[in-house]
């Protein structure tokens, strides 16, 4: 019951954000590996903090046979240590994951953001409470109600705040290396912070339930709300434009013209290709916007028959126009972060 109390209140918060998601972003295979990477990150967070610990000899686990001021000079190295060298390692560990969520476009806004990041850190809490747990010279039962509350909502906090300013980067066109850098940065603060014990730790964990859980939420909200207004205007724009390639009047349009003004720096067959992805682009990417609608309001999706194979094609057509020229035709698309993410949701 002890172990129990620890873990249950931030697991309970990451199935309160998963229900509360009414566009259902969030996809179950990869909350699974978010899960499985913070316990992995974890362990491997343990084993280089041992290795660092012992290389300088801050693991006096028997003091018998220390004199009082080595003692006092191991444990003062060790709390130096735990504030300024663990939230480091701890916290780059976490980010690692997200470096191949972004790139294989699993994520799209801050609202999937967040639940993935808190849940890489909730499950780092977890293993790490579990450790702890049977550490016999941790005996006090509070420590786990403390850590359980405490630590555990500072790990998941920490972690959703890294992909939190990474998403908002990517979403006003900047790099992804440096908004995960500064993120992970920002987090290693807060770690540190909290590790360095400014307030009691009964009086720390009552001032991270009340301000974490309405500040994410807060965040949640705000962004579902940003997330319904672009779906309207990007719908519309890309039914006008599905059904004018359709009509044969893509020339006439903006669109169309600019395509056209390409020609001398692109093969005719480049051209073609272009033509031929954007069309089919937009048409999945209608049906993707159509599907989170329908889990909006808690209506059943059918996967639509050849699905798969449109995708195929989606991605030949890419490799035959290259990066030069999907570069060129990004302004048409606006394929952002989120943009490339909702073709998922076709799979």
């Amino acid at each position: 019951m002890i172990l129990l109390s620890a873990l249950l209140p931030v697991l309970l918060f990451i199935l309160f954000l998963y229900y509360a998601d009414s566009f259902k972003l969030i996809q179950f295979s990869t909350l699974f590996t978010c899960a499985a990477w913070g316990l992995l990150a974890a362990y491997i967070s343990l084993l280089l903090n041992s290795w660092l610990m012992k290389h300088f000899n801050l693991m006096l686990m028997e003091y018998s046979g220390y004199s009082a001021t080595a003692i006092e000079e191991s444990l003062k190295k060790r709390m130096e240590y735990s504030r300024y060298i663990a939230p480091i390692i701890e916290e780059t560990m976490k980010m690692l994951i997200f470096i191949y969520l972004i790139s294989k476009g699993k994520i799209g806004f801050m609202v999937d953001g967040a639940i993935y990041g808190f849940c890489v850190g909730a499950f780092f809490s977890l293993f790490e409470n579990t450790f702890y747990f049977y550490d016999p010279s941790n005996p006090n039962p509070m420590v786990w109600v403390i850590r359980g509350f405490g630590t555990s909502m500072m790990h998941g906090g920490a972690t959703a705040v890294v992909l939190l300013y990474a998403m908002k980067s990517i979403n006003v066109k900047q790099k992804i290396g440096p908004a995960l850098l500064t993120g992970t940065v920002f987090a290693m603060l807060i770690h540190s912070l909290f590790n360095h014990f400014f307030l009691n730790p009964v009086l720390s964990t009552i001032l991270i339930i009340l301000v974490l859980p309405p500040v994410m939420i807060l965040i949640f909200y705000s962004h579902e709300s940003k997330l319904r207004k672009w779906l309207d205007v990007e719908l519309s724009t890309e039914v006008v434009l599905l059904k004018m390639i359709k009509e044969g009047k893509f020339g006439e349009t903006h669109t169309g013209q600019y395509i056209i003004s390409l020609k001398n720096r692109f093969s005719k067959e480049v051209i073609v290709d272009m033509l031929c992805y954007i069309g089919l682009y937009t048409e999945l990417s209608i049906k993707a916007k159509t599907v989170m609608m329908l889990k909006e309001v808690g209506l059943p999706s059918v996967k639509e028959p050849g699905i798969e194979g449109k995708l195929l094609e989606l991605k030949a057509l890419q490799k035959n126009i290259g990066k030069t020229g999907l570069l060129a035709i990004s302004p048409i698309l606006r394929m952002s972060q989120k943009d490339i993410w909702k073709l998922s949701l076709l799979q």
